[in-house]
């Protein structure tokens, strides 16, 4: 899917918490979130999805990311129906989507 970056990302007080990984991967998750901000959020799926060639990136990797990410509140974890999910909490305020409804 085609999201927005848009340049205030870039001086995001929040966001600058984290390190440039971290921003990195969140980047990355909105290119797998269905049109309401959720992603799979099991650290080998996103692994997979947001970085499927680079060999130097592990699963222990994303899951500090991720937990940078949760830290500073701009993702947000969740479990339904047994599936580890990611929830970008500013969703709506920053991409818009289509009636689409990722399959769970």
């Amino acid at each position: 899917r085609n999201r927005m970056i848009k340049p205030e990302f870039w001086a995001s007080e929040t966001l600058m918490r984290v390190s440039r990984d971290s921003r990195l991967l969140f980047i990355g998750l909105w290119n797998f979130c269905d049109d309401y901000g959720f992603c799979m959020g099991s650290n080998r799926r996103v692994l997979g999805d947001v970085f499927p060639v680079d060999e130097s990136v592990t699963e222990a990797n994303v899951k500090k990311w991720v937990s940078e990410l949760i830290g500073v509140n701009v993702v947000i974890p969740l479990e339904y129906k047994g599936k580890k999910l990611l929830f970008i909490k500013s969703w709506g305020e920053h991409q818009r989507g289509h009636l689409w409804i990722m399959m769970i």
